[in-house]
């Protein structure tokens, strides 16, 4: 039986998922520097230039998975373009994934399952979203004669519930009136962000995971994230969803933005073969669900069970990235966890750098990486909420 063990755990060891490259771009506005590239482009050059920066040869990806919530007018298979444009082998599995602001992170958790079942070594994951260029849709049932009424692809595939006929928004608002969050905690959590971002691009703690893209339209590389900073007068905004009584402005939720994340995962046993460095490992992943106009509150489920199935506890944790999706989710959830806020995206978060869908469950485990090298601390975990009611989460150990 101990020869059993043994072995047991030598198989579990060299199946164990190691993150063997990571990278980003740069986040732009909506309409910004960035809406030049279709989601396909973007994506593509962000995954060739992090293969590249970490020396992994694009033909030895096996698995290609694309979290992208907009894929209207993208064309066929948007994850194939990605490869064939990345330098992929023509043979490598390509999959589009769709779980929301999520998704990202949902491609990362399915290279994490095939690697650790046995049945591929090296899977490339991460997600994308030009929202920028998401189309208007025009019903084929439409009448041909006379005016038709367009629907705004952005807002219907991605921030409308479609059981309670609601903005998301609404139910950020209705998040914080249950948990007495104000609009004056929402407007100074949203500062904070702003200015740790800030200071986290002043003190070079962004190079490691950005990924300089050339611009679109001019000769020149954009080469961060282009967001507001802090000193906004966040008092003088008015709200968005609400035009009495809404606590929830542009300045306390998060923008639209333009961007991708990438990452290449490997079990051990390849990485060392090939003579990867390890980044890190993925120790566990969770989702949760919960009725659809909760999903504000759900990565605190996700988080926990996720670190239950990893064996460990809260306070184990050194560092969290939390989605902010709207800086009541950053809060909520902080407080629900019972964790250190001082542990929660120390290098700020999304309503600071903005909210690509697809790519923002893959942007914050990359940004989580990068915080558990240069911070140095040992065990991460990040969870990102997503509409109808859901949210996942990953640990990821140093």
């Amino acid at each position: 039986m101990r020869g059993i063990s043994i072995i047991s755990n030598h198989l579990s060891s060299a199946r164990e998922v190691c993150i063997v490259a990571a990278g980003r771009s740069p986040l732009c506005p909506y309409k910004g520097d960035l809406s030049g590239y279709t989601a396909t482009d973007l994506a593509a050059l962000t995954l060739k230039q992090t293969m590249s920066k970490h020396s992994i040869d694009p033909q030895t990806i096996q698995e290609f998975y694309l979290g992208n919530v907009y894929p209207a007018g993208l064309g066929q298979s948007p994850a194939k373009q990605v490869a064939v444009k990345a330098g992929l082998l023509n043979s490598a599995v390509c999959c589009n994934l769709n779980k929301v602001c999520s998704s990202g992170m949902l491609a990362i958790i399915a290279g994490y399952m095939s690697i650790r079942q046995g049945i591929e070594d090296v899977i490339a994951a991460g997600g994308v979203d030009i929202m920028s260029n998401i189309p208007h849709y025009l019903p084929r049932n439409s009448t041909t004669k006379g005016d038709s009424d367009l629907i705004d692809g952005m807002v219907k595939d991605g921030l409308w519930d479609a059981k309670y006929n609601i903005h998301m928004g609404e139910c950020a608002e209705r998040c914080a009136e249950k948990y007495g969050i104000s609009r004056e905690e929402m407007d100074a959590f949203s500062e904070s962000s702003q200015a740790k971002s800030a200071n986290a691009w002043k003190n070079g703690k962004f190079d490691a995971e950005v990924i300089p893209v050339p611009h679109p339209k001019k000769n020149e590389m954009i080469t961060k994230d282009v967001f507001k900073g802090p000193g906004q007068n966040y008092a003088k905004m008015r709200t968005a969803f609400r035009k009495e009584n809404g606590r929830i402005t542009p300045g306390n939720a998060s923008p639209l933005t333009d961007g991708a994340a990438m990452v290449v995962l490997s079990s051990r046993a390849k990485a060392q073969e090939m003579g990867w460095k390890i980044l890190g490992t993925i120790t566990a992943f969770a989702h949760a669900e919960q009725n659809n106009i909760e999903f504000t509150t759900s990565p605190n489920l996700a988080v926990r069970k996720s670190l239950e199935r990893a064996g460990l506890g809260l306070n184990q944790v050194d560092y969290f990235e939390l989605n902010e999706a709207f800086s009541v989710v950053g809060i909520v959830n902080t407080k629900l966890l019972g964790i250190d806020p001082q542990k929660v995206n120390v290098y700020g978060g999304a309503v600071a750098l903005g909210h690509p869908l697809g790519c923002s469950g893959a942007r914050i485990a990359v940004t989580l990486l990068s915080v558990l090298n240069q911070e140095k601390g040992k065990v991460g975990a990040a969870g990102i909420c997503n509409g109808g009611g859901g949210a996942s989460a990953l640990v990821i150990r140093i």
